[in-house]
Parts: C-alpha cells; structure tokens; sequence
C-alpha cells in the first residue's frame, strides 16, 4: 500500500455519512444491481441492432468479442487475485475507514467490475463511440463509488481499467482462431430468427 493509495482513500471515505443523498447515491453506484447489468445489456442490444444485415453481423461477432474479453478478463483477474493477496481498505486501514458496502472476500487488487467495464467498452468501441465512452466512464464511476465506500484503493481501480481495456485485443485473436465455428453459429442463429 502507498501513500497516494491511502490519502485518497481516507479522504473520499472521510465524507461518508456526512450527506445522506451523497450516500445512497454512491451506494446504489457501487452495488452489484445497477451498473454492471448496464454492460450486459448493452452486450445484447448490439446483437440486435444494424441497419442491414452485413452491419448486424458484424455487430454480433463484436458481441461475442466482448463476451470473450469478459471470460479473459475474470481469468486473469482470477489469477491475479491469487498472486497479490492485497488487502481492502476497510481491512489494512481499520480505524481510519468506515465500510459502507458488503464486505468482499477476495483480494483489493484489481478492481473486478472496473475490469469487466473496460473490457465491455473497449470491445464495443467499433460498434459506437458514445456507447464505448458511456460504458467506459460507467465503469469508472462503480470504480470510484467503491474507493468512496471503502472497498477499494485508487490503483485497484487504475489497474482494473488497464487490464480491462487490453483484453478485447486477446478476445480479437481468439476469436480469428475460430473465425469458421463462429460464422457458422451467427449463420444457424440468423436461421432460426434468433440473431
């Protein structure tokens, strides 16, 4: 743990409780229920929209890109979680912050729902710009909303958004590696009015 780290950390968290509506709100952004099902539905929207049928296609296998980034991005955050067992702030900073959330079991570092956010937006970037920035700043603010309530350090969340935007670019070579099984199942969905 570093100063930077801990300076800001006790100093967003030193508001908490001192305004009520500020609370719920950085609450309701840190919960599970709200942002992260954003990036699901947004994964799903793009499997249904294009204005022709070559721009739905490609739109689909962007879908499905993103998809991957996210299984690569839990995979590396799991290997990851299991090489710095790095504490929360609630745990290493016990009489200097005050824990608003549930407390998570496994390590501070990275940022879980960050990662997944940025992997979501990185890999939709193709489909539109506003989208990719939307989500993108999404997962900062569940990032930031979790360093308020004390769940989180500031790198954990720095790191996360790295880590996350570099995964859609293994999901694209994944995904050129079985270019022949996806195109089939895209063309088998479309047949039974399911893409």
């Amino acid at each position: 743990m570093n100063a930077f780290d801990t300076e800001i950390t006790k100093w967003l968290n030193s508001d908490l409780g001192g305004f009520g509506p500020l609370d719920w709100m950085m609450k309701m952004l840190a919960s599970d229920y709200l942002v992260p099902p954003l990036f699901a539905l947004a994964i799903i929207g793009v499997i249904f929209i294009g204005r022709n049928p070559d721009e739905r296609f490609r739109y689909q296998r962007l879908a499905f890109k993103a998809v991957i980034a996210i299984a690569m991005t839990n995979w590396v955050l799991a290997i990851l979680n299991g090489q710095f067992d790095r504490d929360r702030p609630y745990v290493a900073l016990p009489d200097d912050i005050e824990l608003m959330f549930y407390p998570a079991t496994d390590p501070s570092f990275p940022a879980n729902p960050t990662a997944v956010g940025f992997a979501v937006a990185v890999a939709l970037f193709p489909v539109s710009r506003k989208l990719s920035i939307g989500l993108a700043a999404a997962a900062l603010v569940v990032g930031f909303s979790r360093v308020y309530a004390g769940v989180f350090f500031p790198t954990d969340v720095m790191g996360a958004a790295v880590l996350g935007a570099a995964m859609p670019w293994v999901a694209g070579g994944i995904i050129r590696l079985f270019d022949p099984v996806l195109n089939l199942a895209l063309r088998v969905a479309r047949a039974f009015a399911v893409a």
